[in-house]
């Protein structure tokens, strides 16, 4: 192929164009950092930094002295959150930032979609130059984001030679116990996580009544004094101070709880002087019961017509037996009432009944139990069992088969006595779903996620009735799609009928591929 002057002009505004498009939505490389629990004092704080292509990190180390003012402007105290400034750079070097977003996006979009051959023959009607990397703008040698509001502690330059994802490991250096934040940035990328040295800690117990935290020193192993515990609940993207009450002899309690109603998460500040200790809930129920209760019958399961004898007994959440009239029904899976009732708690908070299940067929059944409009339930199961006369199989031809061809299985039904199920009926359900490949099979978004995500529903491919002959067998065919568009598991279902009305199941499966091969 050979290029004109006048075929190259047009070529060179549609690189130009669709290379400011891909300027504004790509990026080279990625920026991760890990900091992932907590240091003592005797400890060094170490982070893991993974960074890729050329160009130096640059890591600032901020103190924070209000914590708690710090927090409540945060959506998870793990992940901080800051939004650095971005600095301007002079006129000449914002000019040469353009032209090299565009010159790589120019050369990333030829190396993309057109052969080397071609690469070159368009390099030289252009006359333009081989591709230079890497360009000033994606690494540059200053720091693109103004520091925080926040108090620095150090800063430092980190110097990074790898194309290639690598991970760093930097040391802080005996530090301050506190809370502070870092900041590590290489180029246009940014990224914060908190740094804590403390040498306290703590469990903390959270019911809906009342909060109990245990707190000690971790370099005397003693339980802590003089400390405080302060609450912190979160709704979407901040957190509000709630409560702050004290810690003595290594125990803090509270039941003052009528704040966590509504809370989406809750944080807990340990502090002393300062040493920080955190902890995070996030879904903690806050609704409040006047009872607890158990409600269990003598067996799990039944046959029918057994007598079933059920037992209820409540307290109140401050321990002492419960007492009042209760209620009680029981309801099928319809949600129907079959049974009920009502009767005195006995002395002791409890009470119990018994019905029969003459008239009750197999199926999962909830007792409701209510007392003072608060209802508990629990539950049990009737089943009928007797021992198979009869047993059925699938065998396929072939596990594995391409799209197009037919599929085929054998059933074969019969007594276990070994008497064929000659001329049985059988209900034949053929049925597939689509085969999803991990992402990092490089198929694409949609073979891994599909029109519904995974995983894939199985969907019906045909469903008949048919006779098994006078060996109790019948062979099923099987037909695939020849122009599919996804690779399938096929599945075949039988239910065989019996002259006893017994009916007995079977199932198998096979793979269809849309091709032997699959290169990449």
């Amino acid at each position: 192929m050979r290029l004109s002057k006048r075929f190259s002009t047009p070529i060179l505004r549609y690189f130009l164009l669709f290379g400011i498009l891909f300027t504004s939505v790509g990026s080279i490389h990625g920026l991760e950092f890990y900091l992932n629990r907590p240091f003592m004092s005797n400890e060094t704080p170490t982070a893991t930094i993974y960074a890729s292509g050329d160009g130096p990190l640059f890591l600032r180390l901020y103190r924070v002295d209000d914590v708690n003012g710090y927090l409540t402007q945060q959506s998870n105290i793990h992940t901080v959150t800051e939004n650095n400034k971005r600095i301007m750079q002079p006129g000449y070097f914002l000019w040469r930032s353009v032209v090299e977003n565009i010159e790589h996006s120019l050369y990333s979009l030829a190396r993309r979609y057109m052969r080397a051959d071609y690469r070159e023959r368009l390099r030289e009607a252009l006359g333009l130059q081989k591709y230079a990397f890497p360009f000033r703008d994606r690494f540059p040698e200053a720091n693109l984001f103004s520091p925080l509001k926040l108090p620095l502690v150090s800063e430092k330059t980190l110097q990074v030679h790898a194309r290639y994802w690598q991970a760093l490991k930097h040391n802080f250096g005996k530090l301050a116990n506190g809370f502070y934040v870092v900041e590590v940035s290489q180029g246009r990328h940014i990224a914060h996580s908190p740094l804590v040295v403390s040498d306290i800690a703590m469990v903390t117990k959270t019911s809906p009544e009342n909060i109990l935290v245990y707190a000690i020193d971790l370099k005397t192993g003693e339980p802590l004094d003089d400390a405080s515990v302060t609450v912190l609940t979160g709704k979407k993207n901040k957190h509000e101070e709630r409560l702050t009450f004290p810690l003595v002899g290594g125990i803090a309690f509270t039941d003052d709880t009528g704040f966590l109603n509504g809370a989406e998460k809750t944080v807990y500040v340990l502090k002393r002087g300062s040493d920080y200790a955190f902890t995070d809930l996030y879904a903690l129920d806050a609704s409040k019961k006047l009872f607890r209760a158990a409600v269990y019958t003598d067996r799990p399961l039944y046959r029918m017509g057994d007598k079933v004898q059920v037992r209820g007994v409540f307290v109140r959440r401050q321990g002492a037996a419960a007492h009042g009239k209760v209620t009680y029904s029981v309801k099928n899976p319809q949600n129907e009432v079959v049974f009920s009732g009502s009767g005195q708690l006995s002395s002791a908070g409890s009470l119990s009944f018994e019905f029969a299940t003459n008239n009750l067929k197999p199926a999962y059944y909830r007792i409701e139990m209510a007392l003072e409009n608060e209802t508990h339930s629990g539950s049990f199961l009737i089943e009928q069992y007797k021992k198979p006369e009869t047993r059925a199989s699938f065998r396929s031809e072939k596990s594995v088969i391409l799209s197009g061809e037919t599929g085929e299985v054998l059933l074969s039904a019969s007594y276990y006595s070994g008497e064929a199920l000659a001329q049985a009926p059988a209900a034949i359900t053929i049925e597939r779903s689509r085969l999803s490949y991990p992402w990092w099979y490089g198929f694409g978004s949609d073979e891994y996620y599909g029109y519904d995500y995974f995983p894939y529903q199985w969907e019906t491919v045909k469903e008949f009735n048919t006779t098994l002959d006078a060996q109790g067998h019948i062979k099923i065919a099987v037909p695939t799609d020849q122009q599919a568009q996804f690779d399938y598991t096929y599945r075949v279902r039988a239910s065989v009928s019996a002259k006893n009305r017994e009916e007995t199941q079977a199932a198998t499966r096979f793979k269809v591929y849309r091709s032997k091969v699959n290169l990449r």
